[in-house]
């Protein structure tokens, strides 16, 4: 197992301000419920990873949100949110893909629009219908769409509490993504509580994690989920209008802050493992494949509301 990590660019990029480990979910209720707007900026950086067969791979990423929420009765909140995504990829000899590069860089753009409503007897349901397209550099945008939806169920309980039911459906490229997850927030102790780590959506559920408050402005986390990158690839390469799939399971720890009462800082360690890289044609048959080994991540996230 081989990592390799550009320590000083880290640095410097923290220094300026995550991906999705870094993410405010849009299915946040206690957000969602406060009329305001908000954005976050996330910049990530992955080592390198061997990649099976010979070969490595690494990326950073810049992931920009902005969103807004307003009531629009007693019971019911609506807003929409924006997302841009920034991906880079370096891959050096990776045997897998015939010691070619699979894919280069990609871009995101992604639209929701979230709506909650609450019942008179402690039941809030979301719904977040959204569409983007995600792509490499150059690639077709009509060829590129993705649309689906967040919908939550959530059952509300004293001090907060609540617990509930997520899924998420998505059209990514005539491939059809469903997965179920458990959307909650629950305070163990008057310091640590358990809730989602992520933002549930075209890239995966929301895992889960455990977070202890340890001041009033500090509180460290642990948590997990799993993420799957499909986007539309570009008339060159290895395979011309095809797609190509990153996937990987996350691990971290976070460590947040209040700098401001409006502005919060997360920093994220972890590492991503039993990732796998994927490439199709333009028939959506895989072509070629790999695994990579396990790879230590860093992340940051400033975000604010007004």
């Amino acid at each position: 197992m081989k990592y390799q990590i550009n320590w000083l660019g880290s640095l410097i990029v923290l220094l300026y301000t995550g991906t999705a480990v870094a993410q405010t979910p849009i299915y946040d209720l206690e957000q969602l419920q406060r009329s305001g707007y908000s954005f976050s900026i996330a910049p990530l950086i992955q080592g390198s990873s061997d990649i099976d067969g010979g070969g490595s791979y690494s990326m950073s990423s810049l992931l920009i949100r902005i969103s807004a929420i307003k009531p629009v009765s007693t019971r019911t909140f609506a807003g929409f949110g924006i997302s841009y995504d920034i991906t880079t990829y370096d891959f050096e000899n990776p045997s897998a893909f015939n010691g070619q590069q699979p894919w280069s860089d990609t871009r995101s753009l992604n639209f929701s629009l979230p709506v909650v409503f609450r019942t008179d007897n402690n039941w809030t349901f979301v719904a977040s219908p959204s569409i983007g397209t995600f792509q490499e550099v150059d690639a077709d945008r009509g060829d590129s769409l993705a649309y689906g939806a967040i919908l939550i169920g959530s059952y509300n309980f004293e001090r907060g509490n609540r617990i509930g039911i997520g899924l998420g459906v998505f059209d990514r490229f005539d491939e059809t993504a469903l997965f179920p997850f458990l959307s909650v927030k629950w305070q163990l102790t008057d310091d640590l509580r358990i809730g989602n780590a992520l933002n549930a959506g075209p890239t995966g559920p929301a895992g889960l994690q455990l977070a202890y408050r340890f001041s009033e402005k500090w509180e460290a986390a642990i948590g997990f989920s799993r993420r799957s990158f499909r986007f539309r690839l570009n008339d060159t390469g290895l395979a011309p209008g095809g797609i190509g799939t990153q996937d990987g399971r996350l691990l971290f720890l976070r460590l947040s802050t209040n700098l401001t009462p409006a502005i919060h800082l997360d920093l994220h360690a972890g590492i991503n493992h039993d990732g796998n890289l994927i490439l199709e044609n333009n028939e959506n048959v895989p072509v070629a494949s790999a695994g990579y080994e396990t790879v230590p991540l860093l992340a940051l996230n400033l975000s604010g509301r007004f």
